[in-house]
């Protein structure tokens, strides 16, 4: 596809010298905005799939304020059961939003990639009909 555009971008950029893709792997700041962009505004913004069996999800609970959890449950733990067929949608746009995962999740701060990063959930897309299971 960029074969086709690149009479457009080279009379868009004529002065500019030709960049190879070695050369613009080493731009660290470029990649490094990029990924904080996309941190910011993830695309997609929102995953739906589609459990294929039945799963248990044994998770920690977060920590909750007294006065908003259940007072009769004082286990740190818990169990999620999906049923298969369930739709099951994950907001991306909020997990990078969540201080929990990054720091000063609101701002623009491309320097945070410099770090080795864990990713706070790791998903695999492969387009519309990709399902869990």
């Amino acid at each position: 596809m960029l074969g086709e555009y690149k009479p457009i971008l080279d009379g868009a950029t004529p002065d500019l010298p030709s960049i190879s893709l070695e050369k613009m792997q080493k731009l660290l700041l470029v990649r490094m905005c990029l990924a904080e962009s996309l941190r910011m505004y993830p695309q997609p913004p929102l995953l739906i799939r589609r459990a294929l069996t039945d799963h248990t999800i044994k998770y920690r609970k977060a920590t909750v304020k007294k006065s908003v959890s259940n007072k009769n449950d004082n286990s740190d733990e818990g169990e999620l059961r999906i049923q298969r067929g369930t739709d099951i949608f994950l907001s991306i746009y909020n997990i990078h939003r969540s201080a929990r995962f990054y720091d000063q999740p609101d701002r623009f701060i491309p320097r945070r990639w410099l770090q080795n990063y864990t990713a706070p959930i790791k998903l695999q897309s492969r387009g519309s009909d990709d399902q869990t299971g």
